[in-house]
């Protein structure tokens, strides 16, 4: 099923065919985002989405085509081969927030990549606020590390407060390096209060969480008591149509 708030181009089941007829090899593809709503902050969503996104990718990936990425999540309006589920299982229907990253790395341990339209984009109505946006982001630290704690178990090394301080302005000067190769070092920088802001309220809920004996609500389902964008490794490699 494709989520009724994305908005898909007029091109993207004869874009998506003609891909997977093209390249029997490929079980996933999926498109670039484009958030919209009302909001003016979403001018920073959509800086913060590319950031995440693209930040994965060499130089030579940025110009367009399509990439193939063993870190990309699954999402985005992303068309499966169903015969890719006997292999990796489904989605985990008791994350609330974050399954498409826990799958994407089952599909990561079979060898299983995620092919990218770089240049193809799906909008992503979003009907929020700030508040919204950071709570968001709040919601997605926290699901990420529960994923990552499930994964890593007792070998998982807990974060303290300055390897979080380190992150943030690790991430953010990548990203502001990102932003000249991208030649979107303007909006950037204008931007840059609210990517901040992003990033320090993504990396609070990734912190909070990992104080909680218990998964906080919307993280995951009640029954769900076990413990479980932006910091994974980087295995990319470009892929032409």
């Amino acid at each position: 099923f494709i989520a009724d708030d994305y908005i898909l181009p007029e091109s993207y089941i004869k874009d998506v065919t003609e891909f997977l007829a093209s390249n029997p090899d490929a079980w996933i593809i999926t498109h670039n985002i484009l958030p919209t709503g009302p909001s003016v902050f979403r001018y920073a969503q959509r800086l913060y989405y590319q950031m995440t996104l693209l930040q994965r990718f060499g130089d030579a990936d940025l110009a367009g085509g399509v990439v193939e990425s063993f870190d990309l999540p699954p999402s985005r309006a992303a068309v499966f081969r169903k015969e890719m589920f006997t292999l990796t299982g489904w989605f985990n229907e008791k994350l609330l927030t974050g399954e498409d990253g826990e799958l994407g790395m089952r599909m990561t341990a079979e060898g299983i990549p995620v092919y990218f339209f770089v240049d193809k984009y799906i909008k992503h109505w979003e009907d929020k606020n700030l508040s919204g946006y950071l709570e968001q982001r709040t919601r997605y630290g926290a699901s990420f590390y529960r994923v990552i704690k499930e994964k890593r178990g007792s070998q998982m090394t807990e974060p303290s407060l300055s390897g979080i301080a380190k992150s943030i302005l690790e991430r953010y000067i990548s990203w502001l390096k990102l932003s000249f190769k991208l030649g979107r070092k303007t909006e950037f920088i204008l931007l840059t209060p609210l990517t901040l802001l992003f990033l320090l309220y993504y990396y609070r809920g990734f912190y909070s969480e990992s104080k909680k004996d218990i998964p906080s609500v919307g993280v995951v389902t009640a029954e769900n008591k076990d413990p479980g964008d932006p910091s994974r490794n980087k295995i990319t490699r470009n892929k032409s149509l």
